[in-house]
């Protein structure tokens, strides 16, 4: 299904992406916001999305608007979530192919690989939230959208 070579491409892209995405938000994590983009990610409503946002808004401790930043690190988050979605499914797919057809475990590789893309595609829903809270757009409809995605996607995680 995909070469040794492949392999190790997805795997050391995957790799430099979490070196990417650590160094990019890093500026986001402070007193207020210990988790970085995190804080946003998981604000359970408005109040916690403005509250994230104004301390970003109004942080000078930092060379760069830090705004800016967590809007570069969602947009990388776009790249990264198409790298670690690759990689788990072909990985679920190639454990799968180890299994003898129609076993038990061939199919929960198979779920598995169905829950990788799923992941990937609650990610997307996630940073669609985060650059509208980034654009002022923070409401009640989207901030619950993205956080049940976000929670939905950290659940999905946790799991495989």
């Amino acid at each position: 299904m995909i070469s040794r070579k492949s392999w190790w491409i997805l795997i050391c892209i995957n790799l430099v992406m979490i070196v990417l995405m650590a160094l990019s938000g890093s500026p986001l994590k402070n007193k207020a916001t210990p988790d970085g983009i995190i804080n946003l990610e998981l604000a359970e409503d408005s109040a916690a999305v403005q509250n994230t946002l104004n301390v970003w808004s109004n942080d000078i401790s930092q060379e760069k608007d830090l705004l800016n930043v967590a809007r570069e690190n969602t947009y990388l988050d776009f790249l990264f979530l198409a790298c670690y979605t690759a990689l788990f499914y072909f990985a679920c797919k190639h454990l799968g192919n180890s299994f003898i057809k129609g076993s038990l475990a061939e199919k929960a590789c198979n779920v598995m690989a169905v829950i990788a893309i799923l992941t990937g595609l609650l990610d997307l829903v996630e940073n669609g939230g985060m650059l509208l809270y980034l654009k002022s757009e923070v409401n009640r409809d989207v901030v619950r959208i993205t956080h049940a995605a976000s929670l939905a996607k950290w659940l999905l995680v946790a799991l495989m």
